[in-house]
């Protein structure tokens, strides 16, 4: 995950608008596991808003 904290960082200092959210324990393809991981919904329903805050601003 460092990686992930490393491009965010890189992001914010070139005044990109970033949102980093860290599932702890979760593999990287866990979106595709809605019907058997309970955190996937709730980050597809994270990374929905998130988009459609930033397309609306």
């Amino acid at each position: 995950m460092d990686e992930g904290r490393q491009y965010a960082a890189r992001l914010e200092d070139a005044d990109v608008p970033v949102s980093l959210c860290v599932y702890a324990g979760m593999i990287h393809e866990f979106l595709g596991m809605g019907n058997m991981v309970a955190e996937a919904g709730e980050a597809c329903a994270r990374i929905a808003g998130e988009l459609a805050r930033r397309m609306r601003a």
